[in-house]
């Protein structure tokens, strides 16, 4: 995030008009942007000096500058002497194109020295519509060689593209980030979930347990209830028999009897 902050701030200072020293430009990017950027500035160089060499019809040439001079003359005089310098001009100017129109046969790569062209006939025969060296300095020209190399227009086109990678890899990280961050909350959940089942069924297996122990216990004691019951019942009938058997005892004997099965 850092970097693309740093990348938006030198966009935002080249549309504005600023200019952004080659240092802040190196120290923004990657070394392989900056080895395309140094790319594209020495295509610019190769484009320019290409450009600039290109051979051209020196016939041509010499005579649309007869025809210019001719031209101007019949501009600044009137009446007959005018019309002449114009029909002058006119026959220079046809003589020009027929150079043109010869040495473009000869070498096609001609009319790329020129702003317009001829075989689409794109011309006229007049000082405005005839064609132009690229490298020509007037007002005519209409496709003027330029011959800066516009750095800052490079620095910028690095930049954009250096910025929208980096928007584009941020967005995935972010995908990415969230993505693991969903799958360790399933992971926890995961555990949460198993630790609670494990904590129910060590609850439920105590809980057992102490049923069992508890229904062990209940037993124990209704066991020595039943034998303390048939205890007292022999005890009992073993009294009764006695007093069946000693009905010839005295009442003071038979009292005690009586209270001794009371007791039972």
């Amino acid at each position: 995030m850092r970097q693309r902050l740093q990348v938006g701030n030198l966009i935002e200072l080249l549309k504005s008009g600023k200019e952004v020293s080659l240092r802040d430009f190196k120290n923004a990017i990657d070394k392989d942007d900056f080895d395309e950027y140094e790319q594209l500035l020495e295509q610019r160089r190769s484009e320019i000096e290409w450009m600039t060499s290109l051979d051209g019809s020196s016939d041509y040439d010499s005579w649309l500058k007869k025809g210019l001079l001719a031209y101007g003359k019949g501009e600044n005089c009137r009446g007959k002497k005018s019309s002449k310098y114009h029909r002058e001009a006119q026959r220079c100017f046809e003589q020009a194109i027929e150079c043109l129109q010869s040495d473009c046969h000869s070498d096609p790569m001609i009319i790329a020295a020129y702003d317009r062209d001829i075989t689409n006939g794109e011309y006229s025969l007049d000082p405005v519509g005839m064609p132009r060296r690229r490298t020509s300095k007037s007002l005519d020209n209409m496709a003027s060689i330029d011959k800066t190399l516009n750095k800052t227009k490079l620095k910028l086109q690095i930049l954009e593209s250096v910025y929208a990678r980096l928007v584009e890899k941020e967005g995935k990280e972010e995908k990415v980030d969230g993505r693991k961050e969903k799958e360790a909350r399933g992971r926890k959940r995961k555990k949460d979930d198993l630790e609670l089942l494990t904590e129910r069924l060590s609850g439920n297996d105590q809980q057992e347990r102490a049923a069992i122990k508890s229904k062990g216990s209940t037993r124990s004691k209704g066991k020595k209830v039943v034998e303390g019951n048939k205890r007292k019942d022999g005890q009992k009938k073993l009294a009764t028999d006695n007093l069946k058997q000693l009905g010839h005892i005295g009442s003071q004997k038979l009292r005690e009897l009586m209270v001794q099965l009371k007791k039972y």
